[in-house]
């Protein structure tokens, strides 16, 4: 979940997530991620 106001920054969250999850809301994504997966969304954000 996240709440960013910068349109930019929010559309770049968005687009990273899209690759870990699937959307359940407007700003609300659920992704299971084992050790690795996670790791790598940390890098990318």
């Amino acid at each position: 979940m996240y709440d960013i106001t910068d349109d930019l920054e929010r559309a770049r969250v968005d687009k990273v997530l899209k690759g870990f999850g699937f959307r359940i809301q407007k700003s609300v994504f659920e992704c299971r991620l084992d050790r690795k997966n996670r790791d790598e969304l940390i890098k990318e954000t």
